[in-house]
C-alpha cells in the first residue's frame, strides 16, 4: 500500500513539474512539413515565420531531406510563408504561441505547382553571372557590359569577398596572402613583380574569374586564404571568329581590343591584341598634429598634394591548339606585354610650432617614369581517356619580366631659401621556369585520385640606386639608400590525393 502511494505521489509531482515548466518556458516551437500535391516531400523549400504585429522576420530556413522544418520563437502571434521554385507560395495565418500552446504542429503544408500558358519559349545559351561548385565560385564576365571599359583590377573589385586597394594590392576575405593565376598557371599578367600589372589587363580580354577558397595541392597555394584564377577568352567554334571592342571614358580612358580565332578539323589558331591609355588625376590634403609627453601640442603640419598618373599598355597574345587525334591535344602559345607610365606629383608642406605659429613652407615635386615588359612562352599537352574525367595534363612555361622605375625629385624650402635635388632608379627583373604534370583518375561513382609533380625555378634581381646633386653639380650615390638584391628559389614537389563522396549528413531530429 505504501509503495503504491509513493508511486502515485511521484507521478503527480512529475505532471505538476511538466505543467510548471511549460508555463514558465520562454521559448516556443513551430514544426511542420512541406509537400507537393502528390504528398512528396520538398527538400530545400524556403519557410519563413513573421511577427503578426509588425511583419518582422522571426525565424526562417529551408526544409530537410524529408521536407520538415522546426523553428524556435518567442511567445506571440505569427504567420508563416512556405515557398519553392515553380510552386505557388502558401501562407498560414493566426499562429498563436504562449504558455497554453508551447508547440504548434502545422502538419503537412501542400504547395501547388505554378502553371502559366506561354505562347513561345526562347532558349538562349548564356551562362549565369555566378556559378557555384564544390571547390570554387566562378564569375562569368565575358558578357557583362559593365566590364568592357574596365581592367582586371576593376573587375576583381566587383567580385564578392575580393578587395583591391589604391595601390593595386588584391585581398581575399581581408587578407593579401592570396595567389593570382592566369589560365590556371603563374603569369606576369598577374603581377609577378608589379602590382600595376593587373591594371594593364583589359576587361574585354577576360572570360571568367574563379575564386578557389580551399585549393588542393595541385594549385600549390602560397597562403591560407586561397587562389584567384583569371581565365582569358579563347573561341572554340569552328571557322573564322573574332571580335573588336573600343572603349572611352573621362578622365582620359581609351582602349581597344581585338580577338581572332580560326579553327579547322586538326588545328585552332587564336590571338588577341589589347591597347589601353589612361590618365588618372588626383589630389588630397591632410593636417597632422604632434603631442609631447605632457599632452601639449609640440608641432603640426598641413600637406596639400596634386598628382597626375598616366599609363599606356599593350598586350599581344597568340598561339595554336594542335589536335593530334581525338584524345591528344598540343598547345603552343606566347604573350608579350609592354607598358609605359608617367607619374607627376606636387606636394606642399606648411609647418607650425606648438602655439600654431607658421614656421616654414617646403615644396616637393617628383617626376617618375616606369616601363614594364613581360614575355611568356607556354607549351601544354593534354590527353583524355575513354573514361569520363580521366586525363593527363603537362605544362611548361617560361616567363621573363623587366620593370624599371626612374624618378627625379626636387625639394625647396621657400622660407629658408634652400633646396636639394635627387634621382632614383629601381630595376626589378624576374625569370621563371615552370613545369607541372597532373594525372586524374576517377573511380567508383564519385571518387577521384589525383597525382602530379611540379618544378619551379625562380630568379629575382632587384637593383635600387639613389643619387644626389652636390655643390659641384655632380651626382653622388647615397650608400644608405642603395641596395642590390638577388634571390634564387628552386622548388621540386610531388603530390598524391584522393577523394570520394558519400551520402548526405542528416541532422538528428529534435
Amino acid at each position: 500500500m505504501k509503495i503504491r502511494l509513493l508511486i502515485l505521489l511521484g507521478f503527480l509531482f512529475f505532471v505538476a513539474g511538466r505543467n510548471t515548466l511549460a508555463q514558465n518556458t520562454s521559448v516556443y516551437r513551430i514544426t511542420g512539413k512541406v509537400v507537393d500535391e502528390t504528398q512528396q516531400a520538398l527538400e530545400f523549400a524556403t519557410v519563413r515565420v513573421f511577427s503578426a504585429s509588425d511583419s518582422s522576420l522571426a525565424a526562417g530556413g529551408v526544409t530537410d531531406a524529408e521536407g520538415r522544418f522546426n523553428f524556435l520563437v518567442d511567445a506571440g502571434q505569427y504567420y508563416l510563408i512556405a515557398q519553392f521554385v515553380s510552386f505557388q507560395e502558401q501562407i498560414i495565418q493566426n499562429i498563436q504561441l504562449g504558455p497554453q500552446n508551447p508547440v504548434i504542429g502545422l502538419g503537412a503544408i501542400t504547395l501547388r505547382e505554378s502553371s502559366q500558358v506561354l505562347s513561345e519559349i526562347e532558349v538562349v545559351a548564356e551562362r549565369s553571372e555566378m556559378e557555384l561548385s564544390l571547390d570554387k565560385r566562378v564569375f562569368n564576365v565575358g558578357q557583362d557590359l559593365a566590364t568592357l571599359g574596365g581592367n582586371a583590377i576593376e573587375i576583381l573589385n566587383n567580385v564578392p569577398s575580393v578587395q583591391v586597394d589604391v595601390e593595386g594590392n588584391v585581398s581575399l576575405r581581408g587578407s593579401q596572402n592570396v595567389r593570382i593565376l592566369i589560365d590556371g598557371r603563374p603569369s606576369g599578367l598577374a603581377g609577378i613583380s608589379s602590382t600595376d600589372a593587373l591594371r594593364l589587363l583589359q576587361g574585354n580580354l577576360i572570360d571568367r574569374i574563379e575564386v578557389i577558397t580551399n585549393p588542393s595541392a595541385r594549385y600549390d597555394a602560397e597562403g591560407e586564404v586561397g587562389i584567384i584564377n583569371i581565365i582569358l577568352k579563347k573561341e572554340k567554334r569552328k571557322g573564322l571568329n573574332g571580335s573588336f571592342d573600343l572603349t572611352t571614358g573621362y578622365p582620359e580612358n581609351f582602349g581597344g581590343a581585338f580577338t581572332l580565332n580560326f579553327r579547322q578539323k586538326w588545328i585552332n589558331f587564336f590571338g588577341s591584341v589589347g591597347l589601353n591609355y589612361r590618365r588618372a588625376p588626383g589630389f588630397g590634403e591632410s593636417f597632422q598634429t604632434f603631442f609631447n609627453e605632457g599632452g601639449d601640442i609640440s608641432a603640426a603640419f598641413r600637406r596639400d598634394q596634386d598628382r597626375n598618373r598616366r599609363n599606356f599598355g599593350q598586350t599581344f597574345r597568340g598561339g595554336a591548339d594542335i589536335f593530334l587525334n581525338e584524345r591528344n591535344t598540343l598547345t603552343l602559345s606566347g604573350l608579350f606585354r609592354m607598358s609605359d607610365g608617367n607619374n607627376d606629383t606636387f606636394i606642399r608642406f606648411d609647418d607650425f610650432d606648438g602655439q600654431g605659429n607658421f614656421t616654414q613652407t617646403v615644396i616637393r615635386t617628383e617626376d617618375e617614369t616606369e616601363t614594364d615588359d613581360n614575355v611568356e612562352f607556354n607549351l601544354n599537352y593534354k590527353r583524355t581517356f575513354a573514361r569520363k574525367g580521366q586525363e593527363w595534363v603537362t605544362d611548361f612555361k617560361w616567363i621573363l619580366t623587366d620593370n624599371t622605375e626612374r624618378a627625379d625629385l626636387f625639394e625647396e624650402n621657400q622660407t629658408l631659401a634652400s633646396a636639394f635635388e635627387q634621382r632614383s632608379s629601381n630595376t626589378e627583373d624576374e625569370e621563371n621556369f615552370f613545369f607541372q604534370s597532373d594525372y586524374i583518375h576517377p573511380f567508383g561513382k564519385k571518387g577521384k585520385l589525383e597525382t602530379g609533380t611540379r618544378i619551379t625555378l625562380r630568379t629575382v634581381d632587384n637593383d635600387f640606386l639613389v643619387e644626389e646633386l652636390n655643390g659641384d653639380n655632380i651626382w653622388e650615390a647615397l650608400p644608405d639608400f642603395n641596395n642590390r638584391f638577388v634571390y634564387q628559389e628552386d622548388v621540386y614537389a610531388f603530390y598524391l590525393m584522393a577523394g570520394n563522396q558519400w551520402g548526405k549528413f542528416r541532422r538528428r531530429p529534435d
